[in-house]
């Protein structure tokens, strides 16, 4: 009965977004959480991620503001007991406080803006291109979503909430999760059609500088979740353009994104426990074994090379991105340059015995001349 249910709802929600590859987002999540269901054979510590589940469920069948704001704010709720109740470490709530005080800081305002519009909101549909929604009340409800995603300068919450979360945690959290805020912008986008593209250039140096940071992290699990930072802004970008290569765009890589956090989560997990340290710099592996393979697929998912299906979501956002504007082409190419240089280093420095620290010098050499070249193109 839940399954068809679901199938039936699914329909319904196919024919509100008019476009096979949002269903196939939607189908990708629920075949995620119905196979997650099915295999909780315990109920101990499952009665969480059950509840998550249910309501995940519920997120995404919801056509109405209201709804959807007391189940988003009701999975921030389960997401705060999974990082207080499965965390290892006695510093998780320093985690705890810090989502705290970014969900009252931003949701709250969200709530004003539900209670103050109710009737509007209720008799409207979530894709209706002209609802009448003031430019603050709708910079109110997409803040919302932004800081769970998250994007840059609201994301100092994730890297502590994932070091604190244990495995378990933390692929649920990335592959899960986050995702529901990608939907929630997905749903109310159209009603932001005043916003100018100019001002999608803050996405454009968030990636940049999640980027840079990447490259000289020494926490494994903070690397990827900072990766997962650079992602999301990348996906927000693709998705304000309004347009459909965007939108095919925004769904490749959040699509792809959860698979892949998911395996190095999963990897870093199985590395923590082989050498207790989470320090990128001292987790070695065996060179050719199976370990190192599966590394090795995670990382060039995540890196987003051919025949991964991210390689066309993100060879569309740098296509769209790279056209508009002459200095958005040179961020891309450093953004390019230095994802090759740390994702190449980690494979190294888990692969081989010589260790290999980043230099901000081999940065400059390698992401100088690169620019230089682009510059003299352009002239």
């Amino acid at each position: 009965m839940i399954i068809m249910f679901l199938l039936i709802k699914t329909l319904k929600v196919y024919v509100m977004f008019k476009s096979w590859l949002n269903l196939f987002l939607l189908i990708m999540m629920v075949i995620w959480l119905l196979l997650n269901f099915l295999s909780l054979m315990t109920w101990s510590k499952n009665l969480l991620v059950n509840s998550m589940m249910i309501i995940i469920w519920l997120f995404f069948i919801s056509n109405s503001v209201s709804l959807l704001y007391i189940i988003y704010e009701s999975i921030m709720l389960l997401m705060i007991l999974l990082i207080v109740g499965w965390g290892l470490n006695p510093y998780k709530f320093n985690a705890f406080m810090y989502l705290m005080a970014y969900s009252m800081l931003f949701s709250l305002p969200a709530m004003m803006v539900v209670l103050v519009n109710y009737q509007m909101l209720l008799t409207y549909n979530l894709m209706a291109k002209n609802l009448n929604v003031s430019v603050l009340s709708f910079i109110m409800l997409m803040m919302m979503f932004l800081v769970k995603m998250p994007v840059f300068f609201l994301h100092y919450w994730l890297p502590k909430a994932h070091v604190e979360a244990s495995t378990t945690g933390s692929i649920i959290l990335a592959s899960g999760l986050l995702k529901l805020g990608s939907v929630g912008v997905f749903k109310i986008m159209n009603w932001g059609n005043f916003i100018k593209l100019s001002n999608y250039s803050f996405f454009v140096v968030g990636t940049f500088v999640m980027s840079l940071c990447c490259l000289f992290q020494t926490d494994f699990k903070k690397l990827i979740a900072l990766t997962s930072v650079v992602h999301m802004n990348m996906s927000l970008t693709s998705i304000f353009y309004s347009s459909v290569s965007g939108l095919k765009s925004f769904t490749m890589i959040n699509v792809i994104h959860s698979i892949s956090s998911f395996m190095l989560f999963y990897l870093a997990g199985m590395l923590m426990v082989f050498s207790k340290t989470r320090l990128v710099y001292l987790q070695m592996m065996l060179k050719f074994s199976l370990l190192f393979y599966l590394f090795m697929c995670a990382i060039f998912m995540n890196l987003s090379v051919p025949p991964f299906f991210s390689f066309m979501g993100e060879l569309i956002y740098y296509s769209l991105v790279s056209v508009s504007n002459y200095i958005y082409l040179c961020l891309n190419l450093m953004i390019l340059v230095i994802s090759l240089m740390f994702s190449l280093l980690l494979v190294n420095n888990m692969s081989m015995k010589k260790i290999v620290k980043p230099m901000l010098s081999s940065l400059m050499c390698l992401v100088l001349p690169s620019v230089m070249g682009v510059m003299l193109w352009l002239n």
